[in-house]
This record gives structure tokens, C-alpha cells and sequence, in this order.
């Protein structure tokens, strides 16, 4: 990894215990290459200020591909306000496909009168033989799961009850 030290980079001289003050970020990296179980790995990761503000992951093996991303943002634009943290991910497979979608924060929305604070996931898993599609989302630890059919009609939505 790389640390960037104010400090440090202008030689200036502190006491050993103040030199923590001047950390204004780093960046850390490992690749990982596994021939036993043969397989490939890359991850990465951004500290601004003592706070991650991004990771990356991806890699792949006998089973498939993988990607993973998280990062800490706020954007506002067009009457849409968010932040906090997000999450992507990505696994493939030779027979499926899935991706998520995370946030830990908030959405505001005032002209469709939104307003979302906590975590909230979309998932996505695909088969590519058409046997399954579905989808979920998550609300604060409540899931709501939808599966369709291979014609794209809505096939089961969460659970099926018997009273």
C-alpha cells in the first residue's frame, strides 16, 4: 500500500505522535493468484482523511466471475438527493447471472415524493436456461421477492400462505 503523510512529504519534523495528524489518505492492493484451487483475485482500497471512501474486489475460479464495488457518495441533481454508502455486485457463472445493488443512507425524491432512509438492496438473479428470473427488494431488513417466468409474466410474489 501507498500512504500520502503531509509531514512526512514536506520532511517537515514532528513528534513521532503527531505524525497521525498529517495521514491525509493511503491506498491499499492485494492480487492474489491460487493454483491449487486455481483461481484469481484483485481488491483495492481508497482512505481519504482516516475514511474509506471506496473499495473494489474482483476475481474469478472454477465456478465463475465475481465483482464488487462499494464507495461513500452525496449527489443532488434534478430534485434527487442521495448519500451514504453503495454497494455493487456482480456473479457470473456458466448457468447464472446475478447483480445487487445496496444503499446505506438516503433517498429523497420530492417531486415523486420519496423519501428512504436506511438500507435498501436490489437483487437480481438470472438463469440463463429461462428456468429462473427474480428479483428482490429490501427494505430495512424487509424483502419483498418477485419471480417471473420465462415468458415474463409474474409468476410468485414473496411467499405462498395456506390458512
Amino acid at each position: 500500500g501507498a500512504d500520502v503523510n503531509l509531514f512526512k512529504s514536506l520532511h517537515m519534523p514532528v513528534p513521532e505522535d503527531m505524525t497521525k495528524w498529517g495521514e491525509l489518505g493511503s491506498i491499499d492492493g492485494d492480487i492474489t493468484l491460487n493454483f491449487s484451487e486455481p483461481s484469481f483475485d484483485i481488491s483495492a482500497a481508497l482512505n481519504l482523511l482516516q475514511h474509506e471512501i471506496a473499495n473494489a474486489s474482483l476475481g474469478f475460479n472454477q465456478s465463475g466471475f465475481y465483482a464488487d464495488a462499494r464507495s461513500q457518495l452525496e449527489l443532488e441533481m434534478l430534485g434527487l438527493q442521495f448519500g451514504g454508502g453503495v454497494d455493487i455486485g456482480l456473479e457470473a457463472s456458466l448457468a447464472q447471472l446475478g447483480v445487487g445493488l445496496g444503499v446505506d443512507g438516503h433517498v429523497d425524491c420530492n417531486m415523486l415524493n420519496l423519501h428512504c432512509q436506511g438500507e435498501i438492496g436490489l437483487e437480481v438473479d438470472v438463469r440463463y436456461d429461462g428456468t429462473l428470473f427474480s428479483v428482490a427488494v429490501t427494505e430495512n431488513g424487509n424483502e419483498h421477492r418477485f419471480w417471473y417466468e420465462d415468458n415474463g409474466e409474474l409468476f410468485l410474489w414473496d411467499k405462498i400462505h395456506v390458512s
